[in-house]
């Protein structure tokens, strides 16, 4: 079993250091070297894997071996796990170097935007349900354990910006004008449930838990009429409740999305 409490160790870490001679230690930093040598490929040939899943998706190419979907073809073929597809395909999707008419640049014209180009495969993983206009706030030298905790600063300045956690559109904002300066319904009459509800919420701490992203609606729809599918992330949902504060209510907006429909 893998030791998940290293960092307990810091000071036995330190001595044990001190145990290895020189020579040990210039062959290690070798053995590091090359390494790391051979990670930057294998990120190399992630994003190559990446960006042909992405081609055979957009064109439905997993059909021609008689394979229903590209979670099939990724899976049979190659032993690509379903969450590992989804996240290289939404990674390409959003990530990827798109033409005039919003197409993916396929071929040798293909690559990664340059905002994000620096960053390794895993933590693109991270960024993918960081907005836009947040994601200067990341750089390719941070740790994941770094960009994980400014994902979740974003995601609570995000959550204090808007009522309901999540961000709306222009004309949302509009229609919610409108609807207070008729007392909050159509009717202009005043409603004692929202009144209700608004003091339930105060004092709720609110946060963002994004669940799962899906390739297509047929995809999701297929996945949440799943009862075994539906167990696994109300059991995800749990195990998020249990790292929240006792001593004060929370409310938690559910993220399940896609690309497109």
């Amino acid at each position: 079993m893998a030791n998940t409490n290293l960092s307990v160790y810091d000071d036995s870490k330190v001595h044990l250091s001190s145990t290895f001679t020189p020579e040990q230690k210039a062959e290690y930093n070798k053995i590091i070297g090359s390494m790391s040598r051979e990670y930057k490929k294998v990120e190399k040939s992630t994003l190559a894997i990446a960006f042909a899943l992405a081609e055979v998706y957009d064109k439905k190419y997993f059909a021609i071996d008689g394979h229903k979907s590209i979670y099939d073809f990724a899976a049979e073929t190659f032993c690509i796990a379903r969450g590992t597809t989804c996240n290289y395909i939404n990674i390409i999707k959003r990530f990827g170097k798109k033409d005039t008419e919003g197409n993916l640049l396929t071929g040798d014209a293909s690559g990664l935007i340059p905002e994000v180009e620096k960053f390794t495969f895993s933590k693109l993983c991270i960024l993918l349900t960081v907005p836009d206009e947040y994601l200067e706030f990341f750089t390719p030298s941070m740790t994941a354990r770094e960009m994980q905790a400014k994902k979740k600063e974003v995601m609570e300045c995000i959550e204090a910006d808007s009522e309901s956690g999540l961000i709306g559109s222009d004309e949302d904002s509009e229609e919610e004008s409108e609807e207070g300066a008729t007392g909050g319904n159509s009717s202009g009459e005043s409603s004692e449930g929202d009144s209700e509800d608004a003091e339930g919420e105060q004092g709720k701490v609110r946060t963002y838990l994004s669940v799962v992203s899906f390739l297509d609606c047929d995809e999701m729809q297929k996945s949440l009429s799943d009862t075994e599918y539906l167990t696994h992330l109300c059991e995800t949902l749990k195990s998020y409740i249990a790292t929240m504060p006792d001593d004060r209510a929370v409310g938690i907006d559910i993220g399940i999305s896609y690309p497109t429909c």
